[in-house]
């Protein structure tokens, strides 16, 4: 058994392997299938608001997103886990992650979710990440997760 590229594709070596039974496909491999990589995306797209953390969070918010991300039950709630999008970042769920952290007090009052939203999406106006961030709430173990990290970021 050995991988074929498209270079090296052949349709009637391929034929004759699936008559014989020789022919077994992998699954595809997502696009960004290195778990470090995505970490790095999502730490890069919230970055854009650390100057919004309240002075409760401002030393450590850096330590609360990686304490975030490598939280497996926290991390697997961040990325999309099927179709096109799959081990993508899910900005929904990102959005209404740092709305829920606002509302804990990690970012100062000022800032409004929409506010933090257009700040970390660089634009003036909302798209679909915020306008879709109700459908992807967060359940009540995610939140009683965070609420530990919090407490044990401020102690």
């Amino acid at each position: 058994m050995h991988q074929v590229t498209l270079n090296e594709f052949d349709v009637h070596e391929l034929r004759q392997a699936a008559r014989e039974g020789r022919l077994f496909l992998l699954p595809k491999q997502m696009v960004n299938d290195e778990p470090s990589s995505t970490r790095q995306s999502i730490r890069d797209y919230v970055a854009t608001i650390d100057e919004c953390a309240s002075p409760a969070y401002k030393s450590c918010i850096q330590r609360l997103w990686t304490a975030i991300l490598t939280t497996p039950q926290l991390f697997d709630m961040l990325i999309f886990h099927r179709g096109k999008n799959d081990g993508l970042p899910n900005k929904y769920r990102i959005t209404a992650l740092v709305a829920f952290l606002q509302e804990q007090g990690v970012y100062r009052r000022e800032f409004t979710p929409l506010a933090l939203h257009l700040r970390m999406e660089h634009t003036d106006r909302r798209n679909s990440a915020y306008t879709g961030m109700s459908r992807y709430y967060l359940e009540q173990e995610q939140k009683r997760l965070l609420k530990k990290l919090l407490s044990q970021l401020i102690l």
